[in-house]
């Protein structure tokens, strides 16, 4: 991966319904996604429309032993509600601009690509924020971010899955990586 694999993509925003739990990303991911298709199929959710993707809420690097919230998402409408006393709860991802990635191959070499993503160099109107973005890159954006900007530095980094891991050889998975920048297109 170098700089011309990340995109700069004004991202139009996502409602989702979820589950989350806490743990280690690559021990707590894999069974919370199968749980959450499990629902979702009952549910009707997998519509050709329907996208999963997981959200890490905290630096792992930050956290106790490494553990993270992990949310397992799958899109769901605006208007949508969650079943009485299911354990799914709704959010929504804003819009906003990211930088963006497409991993191909094992979601085994997630972890390394988010490593390559975060130590790429942006272009100088470009910074990367968010809950797992270095201390060092925050402390490169301007001192006195306006209240967009404060709001935008809770913005969720993201891994959108393009294609069904129960259809698709390893080597052929697709995910797209999302990460929240602060500048410009």
């Amino acid at each position: 991966m170098d700089k011309k694999d990340v995109r700069i993509e004004e991202f139009k925003g996502l409602r989702v319904a979820y589950l989350r739990k806490q743990g280690h990303f690559h021990e707590v991911a894999p069974a919370l996604m199968r749980q959450l298709r499990e629902f979702a199929g009952r549910a009707g959710h997998h519509g050709s429309n329907a996208q999963y993707l997981s959200i890490v809420s905290d630096d792992p690097r930050t956290n106790p032993h490494g553990q993270v919230h992990v949310d397992a998402c799958v899109t769901v409408t605006p208007d949508y509600r969650a079943p009485a006393g299911s354990e799914l709860a709704l959010r929504d991802i804003e819009p906003g601009l990211y930088a963006a990635y497409r991993h191909i191959g094992s979601y085994k070499g997630l972890r390394d690509a988010w490593a390559r993503l975060s130590g790429l160099p942006m272009p100088s109107n470009v910074h990367l924020i968010g809950p797992c973005v270095s201390a060092a890159d925050l402390a490169r954006l301007p001192k006195q971010p306006s209240s967009s900007k404060r709001d935008r530095l809770h913005a969720p980094s993201f891994e959108i899955y393009l294609n069904d891991p129960s259809r698709t050889p390893e080597a052929e998975l697709a995910t797209d990586l999302y990460q929240p920048i602060e500048g410009s297109s």
